[in-house]
């Protein structure tokens, strides 16, 4: 008979926090999408759940599934937030909002593989000038001024191995600026692409010890009972549709998707990164089903080991 070790009822219970977390935000959200539905602007999807095969230098072949529930930072979520009421300074022009959000990425698979489990409650402070303009109250759109948000977080970091786990917080920046159209797409930085730098501090606890091999190492400079304090820079950018074509009498379009993201250990003067591309297959009658390419090099948190890692992946979005 089976025995359930303690990262399986880990990964049971996170399963069904990610369950939780994506209804709760549907429903907080459900006001805000509708009021901007006749804007044009799409629903968000917020939650994927992926099957992958991976390969790296261990071996050939590993089963790996990921789960990562998020509210990204769009424009909807972001003029939704001003449309609900401004909080002003008389005596300034600035508006201010606040937004509050989970995050939940868990990336767990066979001995080898890269691990982890990341969670964070995120408020995000946003601040405008109002002259520039900005949504109107009833969550009509006006002209997009720019908008300096301030990530400020919570949350821990982990692996399915539980050896160790850290407690951290996080302040960041993230500018939103109306670039213009680019081609056929309409380009915000903050939202498509993604550019902030964080600062993040904290304490890496022992729990355990676990042999792990490969892309599942623990290769950071952090170690157990230590504090935690790092700079971060994040850049993503996703290109939709560059490619449409048909294969046996069905239509696929084909998605490109890219990150970099760099961290300097502060605490010990190392560096770490995860950068990688992602090639997404979609079939346009069948939304929210993907078949994902992917190739990554560097872990990135907590175990920021530096192997790299193919994967092919069947991915729901919903």
């Amino acid at each position: 008979m089976y025995k359930f070790s303690r990262s399986s009822y880990l990964i049971v219970a996170t399963i069904i926090t990610c369950v939780f977390l994506a209804t709760f935000s549907r429903a907080s959200s459900e006001s805000k999408q509708s009021s901007l539905a006749a804007n044009g602007i799409p629903a968000e999807k917020n939650m994927a759940v992926s099957v992958e095969l991976l390969s790296n230098r261990v071996e050939a072949a590993f089963l790996s599934g990921t789960v990562n529930f998020a509210e990204p930072l769009t424009e909807s979520r972001i003029i939704g937030s001003f449309g609900k009421g401004r909080n002003r300074n008389p005596k300034s022009n600035l508006v201010g909002a606040f937004d509050l959000n989970p995050f939940l990425d868990l990336q767990i698979g066979e001995n080898g593989t890269f691990q982890a489990i990341v969670g964070k409650l995120t408020g995000d402070v946003m601040f405008s000038n109002v002259k520039l303009g900005l949504a109107d109250g009833d969550g009509e759109l006006g002209p997009l001024p720019p908008i300096h948000v301030f990530p400020i977080s919570l949350g821990f970091e982990t692996t399915r191995f539980l050896d160790s786990s850290s407690v951290l917080a996080e302040v960041g920046y993230t500018p939103f600026v109306h670039l213009g159209a680019i081609g056929s797409r309409n380009a915000i930085l903050g939202t498509n692409p993604q550019l902030g730098v964080f600062l993040q501090g904290g304490y890496k606890f022992d729990t355990g010890s676990a042999t792990t091999k490969g892309a599942s190492q623990d290769q950071s400079s952090e170690s157990t009972g230590d504090y935690i304090m790092r700079a971060k820079a994040d850049f993503q950018l996703a290109l939709d549709d560059i490619v449409a074509f048909s294969l046996l009498r069905t239509e696929f379009s084909m998605d490109l998707m890219t990150w970099a993201t760099g961290w300097y250990d502060i605490a010990h003067d190392d560096l770490y990164h995860s950068v990688g591309v992602r090639l997404r297959f979609d079939l346009p009658a069948q939304d929210g089903k993907h078949f994902d390419l992917t190739f990554e090099n560097g872990s990135g948190e907590p175990n920021f080991n530096k192997g790299s890692q193919f994967g092919a992946a069947l991915t729901i979005t919903f």
